[in-house]
């Protein structure tokens, strides 16, 4: 094997072991021993990489904010229909937090920081920005009942989608999927203009 696949595979057998770390203990409770017992590697070898556990953590940081932003992109393309694109985000943001580690500790790593320093996470309010600007997007396009309000039904949706993945987060990815799928089911006729669902509408 060449050395530098070798030290690719060390790296990232490195960062999926401080992964499992961060996002079971966050930050302050992780130390190197416990990620270093989690590889085949020496402690040396972990230094060889990163020198201190604070640039473990930036470099999984980095990588979720690279796939988060990626996400809120997607969702936002004008040319993909609003409520679909609602939707596929919050499925898709509940399937790559149960299935990829590196993505579930940057969120919690992100998250542990912004509290430390006492200011909201910027992962909270961006994703409820692109959630109310889709919530708007599917109103004027009457995908959505314009009588609600889009600030709350993005709240809601943000409140769900984090709390679902808190309260699985020791169950197998598909359970939470599963779970942001019934919400959806229930949300529907709440979402959906009186027309095209089962409730009366508004007198």
């Amino acid at each position: 094997m060449k050395q530098q696949e070798r030290s690719s595979r060390s790296r990232k057998a490195i960062l999926e072991a401080a992964a499992e770390e961060f996002a079971a203990r966050g930050y302050a409770a992780t130390n190197l021993y416990d990620i270093v017992a989690h590889t085949s590697l020496s402690k040396g070898a972990l230094y060889a990489h990163f020198p201190s556990k604070s640039h473990l953590a930036t470099a999984l940081t980095e990588k979720f904010q690279r796939t988060w932003d990626e996400l809120l992109r997607q969702a936002a393309d004008p040319s993909r229909p609003p409520l679909a694109a609602l939707r596929d985000l919050t499925l898709g943001l509940i399937d790559v937090l149960g299935s990829d580690a590196c993505f579930s500790a940057g969120l919690r790593l992100t998250w542990d920081e912004a509290h430390a320093q006492g200011r909201p996470p910027t992962v909270q309010s961006s994703l409820l920005d692109t959630l109310t600007g889709l919530i708007r997007d599917a109103q004027r396009g009457g995908g959505i009942d314009a009588d609600q309000d889009p600030e709350l039904l993005g709240i809601l949706l943000v409140g769900l989608l984090f709390g679902v993945h808190q309260t699985t987060a020791r169950e197998k990815s598909h359970v939470a999927a599963e779970r942001v799928r019934r919400l959806w089911d229930m949300l529907a006729p709440i979402m959906l203009p009186a027309a095209h669902s089962n409730r009366p509408a508004p007198r």
